[in-house]
């Protein structure tokens, strides 16, 4: 179902979908571009943005639209504003409308303002007296954006590199496959994924978190916004755990209200937060799982079952066990596999969740905690190429040629200069924009193919309240263990 209402002068559209509703092949994404489009978009909704670009969207893509004669706002996704309790996307983007047509440092207020969103978003904003075009991430960037980075003939820009891909008739990026699978020969261990800005296709970058990118006429470019020159971190424990408290359990009341929720559950301690964050604020009857190779059970995973169906009878929700090696809807399997293409990184969780779960339910993902709680613990020296490359993987891969260079111009493209990190340290942007934004995005948009997704931790209220902290107790994740064991005393350790 498609909403429109109008009010002068302003014109105003929400999208309200069936988030089960369309083909497979690219469920919730969206491509902005000049014409021709490819066939894969053709009974897509879309609308025009500004003179010369064209907005389409899957039928199953939320989508709020606020033009009025300064400024086209859109919201694609699932944006709260948790300041002010608001889940209203077009109170959302009327606001950002606002910021907009302020006199002095009008877009940069708009820009600060999405950055504190919380939820699972993206923004485009269209300025109309220059055609001049911001796009931007939510606080991960777990809804992608890729662009094209040759403009002169086509733009391009969507939540698929596959799709952009098609628009800039380029191909697979042969220098990251043959990194990839020179990785996996030598047997570097971790998860795999291209380093720097590669995504799997030539000439199709990602935006990164805390960056922009910026569309006008033929040429593009990326700004880096975050941190902001005045941003600090609270030191102090006490009030650092209470802003914490805070905004986790406001930012996840306003997640819960999205829909049926379900939750993917472990035995760690970022599932079980996320699961207390929740408890007070859920109904519609929520379901809980996790996944698990019943022909290949491996100890961790049975602990980790063993643990999430005890934490789900406590909390007393539902549970299952998704079996990651049921039959699966070949139909699906291979649209997931067209739709993620060269991005793809754990096609069979969407495959198993798509036959085994509800296509209606929002999953509340724990992902996003680790850039608070110390993903890389050892620290030490500056952000040189060798210390990025060493934190991107150890080993043989660490020195490899290609990984030095699009380390290299990631530093570069990205800003990654620490003179202007203030008091974030640069190991904890390194994780978040590096690697949660790059592998972690494409394994959320992986599950969106079988139903939506959102993050309590995707929020920069949540981060920042932590991040000051030393590095020795974020990693042991005490505020979150307190947490739970404060506000949901039946579900501590």
């Amino acid at each position: 179902m498609y909403i429109v209402s109008v009010s002068s002068p302003a014109r105003i559209f929400s999208s309200a979908p069936d988030p089960t509703t369309g083909p497979y092949e690219y469920r919730r994404g969206w491509l902005l571009s000049t014409e021709p489009q490819p066939d894969i978009v053709a009974n897509w909704p879309s609308f025009r943005l500004g003179r010369n670009l064209h907005f389409a969207f899957h039928p199953a893509t939320r989508v709020t639209s606020y033009d009025d004669s300064t400024t086209h706002v859109l919201l694609v996704g699932l944006p709260v504003d948790i300041d002010s309790e608001s889940s209203d996307a077009r109170s959302i983007a009327r606001t950002i409308s606002d910021h907009c047509q302020k006199k002095e440092g009008g877009i940069e207020r708009a820009i600060r303002y999405v950055a504190y969103l919380g939820g699972r978003f993206c923004c485009i904003i269209l300025v109309h007296s220059t055609q001049e075009v911001i796009c931007l991430t939510d606080c991960a960037a777990t809804v992608p954006i890729y662009w094209s980075d040759s403009t002169a003939d086509a733009v391009a820009v969507s939540t698929h590199a596959s799709l952009c891909a098609r628009i800039a008739n380029t191909g697979v990026d042969e220098g990251a496959r043959s990194l990839l699978r020179h990785a996996a020969k030598i047997g570097t261990r971790g998860t795999l994924f291209p380093p720097g800005l590669m995504t799997g296709y030539s000439g199709i970058k990602q935006v990164i978190p805390n960056h922009a990118l910026h569309l006008s006429g033929n040429s593009s470019r990326i700004s880096r916004y975050y941190p902001f020159e005045d941003t600090t971190l609270e030191t102090d424990g006490e009030r650092s755990y209470r802003l914490f408290e805070s905004a986790l359990t406001a930012h996840t009341s306003l997640l819960s209200q999205m829909g049926r929720v379900g939750f993917s559950l472990t035995g760690g301690r970022d599932s079980r937060a996320t699961l207390s964050a929740a408890t007070k604020s859920i109904s519609n009857d929520p379901i809980a799982w996790t996944y698990y190779n019943s022909r290949n059970p491996k100890s961790g995973h049975v602990s980790d079952l063993a643990a999430a169906r005890d934490i789900a009878a406590r909390a007393e929700i539902e549970f299952t066990t998704v079996d990651m090696s049921a039959p699966a809807d070949r139909e699906f399997a291979r649209a997931v596999t067209r739709t993620m293409g060269a991005t793809a990184q754990m096609i069979k969780v969407p495959i198993a969740y798509n036959a085994q779960l509800p296509g209606d339910i929002i999953e509340m993902q724990s992902m996003a905690a680790e850039i608070a709680t110390g993903f890389y613990r050892r620290r030490s020296g500056s952000p040189t190429v060798e210390r990025l490359a060493r934190l991107y993987t150890r080993g043989q891969l660490e020195t490899h040629p290609t990984v030095i260079r699009e380390i290299g111009a990631f530093i570069t493209e990205a800003q990654f200069d620490e003179a202007k990190f203030g008091p974030v340290d640069y190991h904890d942007l390194f994780y978040w924009e590096h690697r949660l934004g790059r592998w972690g995005s494409r394994r959320i948009q992986e599950v969106d193919l079988a139903h939506e997704v959102v993050l309590p931790f995707n929020s920069r209220s949540v981060v920042e309240a932590l991040l000051g902290r030393p590095i020795e107790e974020r990693c042991k994740k005490q505020d979150l263990v307190r947490y739970v064991n404060e506000t949901t005393p039946h579900l501590s350790w």
